[in-house]
């Protein structure tokens, strides 16, 4: 049925795509990699179904390429966010639980990351989406520990974005703010690019330190 929600990471000399690919059989994660965005090699599946919102780190954590994803497993939990490493970055394992949703949080619906995990002095920087049961999508943001990215240090009691403006909530697809892109910029902040309602391409620009200090503890 298509590809959706890529999310781009600059990794050896290459940008790597991961996406979601949408077929009869279930939606599996798949991962192609290009040097001009004009030509692709296509890597092929890199998670089977039903499995979708990969991020891969930016750079190698232990040794090894990391990345958070999100089974959707909601016959007995409701969709989290796992970590798993890989020595390739096309056979993955070493899966660990991350994040779950939060039971009567504007999160607890579901939760699923977003773009790449920006590297901080205090750990790293994920800016995740979560929804509630009526699927209205907010970002929240999660600090994770640099040598043990499965940890989570802290994280944003209430969303530190949310729909507002009437392009993310009246739509296709209403009342969501789903983030999949960035651009790290040298003044501390961060340019997010996210969709509105499923119907347009958006912009909004980020404080890091802000960002963190709203976080609380996990702790």
């Amino acid at each position: 049925y298509g590809l959706e929600d890529p999310r781009i990471v600059f990794l050896d000399g290459w940008y790597y795509v991961n996406y979601s690919a949408i077929a009869p059989a279930g939606i599996t994660t798949a991962l192609a990699r290009t040097q001009d965005f004009i030509s692709f090699e296509r890597l092929g599946i890199i998670f089977a179904p039903d499995n979708k919102d990969v991020t891969i780190f930016p750079e190698k954590v232990g040794g090894r390429y990391g990345c958070l994803h999100r089974p959707s497993i909601a016959d007995f939990c409701e969709p989290s966010i796992w970590w798993a490493a890989s020595d390739d970055l096309v056979s993955w394992g070493d899966h660990r639980l991350v994040m779950a949703p939060r039971e009567d949080a504007w999160d607890s619906g579901r939760v699923g990351c977003g773009a790449y995990p920006i590297r901080t002095p205090e750990g790293w920087l994920e800016i995740y989406h979560g929804a509630d049961p009526d699927f209205r999508y907010c970002l929240g943001a999660a600090l994770l520990d640099l040598e043990e990215p499965w940890r989570v240090l802290a994280r944003s009691r209430e969303p530190i974005m949310e729909p507002g403006a009437p392009y993310e909530m009246e739509g296709f697809f209403p009342n969501v703010i789903f983030q999949n892109g960035l651009v790290e910029l040298d003044d501390g902040t961060v340019d997010l690019y996210y969709g509105g309602a499923d119907t347009t391409v958006c912009g909004a620009r980020m404080n890091v330190d802000a960002v963190l200090a709203m976080l609380a503890s996990e702790g």
